[in-house]
């Protein structure tokens, strides 16, 4: 089982590469190396497949781009029942967040979910993520590693002192 299991969904069209760079920052940081039970993952497009990689984490971070009409470069972070509670999708994968969520919730699934979704203009192929977007997939990185720091801390402060049982 992974204790946090990070995601970065999406696709190589420009603005769309928002969950692919905040992965790929947070992995250039360091801040996962050595933690254990983290986990990064880039994510092609994973539609249904989504729901196999919520299941078996005690918590699941997704760093995916969305289209809500908000500036590019925002960003929105959602947590667990909160994704199932939105009407709107949160994906443009097929499948969306929440709905994958909902799907996974029904099979057992008990991780704690959280979505950082980051506002990004129309993909274009073969163009470059924008600066806003890049910007704040960086910036997402960052919240991420934070995270990982302080979950970390209090798997360890839980954690009884050597030689005792």
């Amino acid at each position: 089982m992974s204790a946090v299991r990070v995601l970065g969904i999406g696709s190589p069209f420009g603005d769309d590469q928002a969950g692919w760079l905040a992965v790929r920052a947070l992995e250039a940081s360091g801040a996962a190396a050595g933690v254990p039970g983290v986990s990064l993952h880039v994510l092609d497009r994973p539609g249904a497949g989504l729901v196999e990689r919520l299941l078996d984490a005690e918590r699941v971070v997704i760093v995916d781009a969305a289209r809500s009409g908000a500036a590019a470069g925002s960003v929105c972070r959602i947590e667990d029942e909160a994704l199932l509670a939105r009407e709107a999708p949160l994906s443009s994968h097929g499948l969306g967040v929440g709905a994958a969520l909902a799907l996974a919730r029904a099979m057992g699934c008990r991780a704690h979910v959280v979505l950082y979704a980051i506002e990004i203009d129309a993909p274009v192929p073969g163009a470059a993520p924008g600066a806003a977007v890049r910007a704040a997939a960086s910036a997402v990185a960052a919240q991420v590693a934070e995270e990982i720091r302080l979950r970390a801390g209090e798997r360890t402060a839980g954690a009884e002192p050597s030689g005792r049982r």
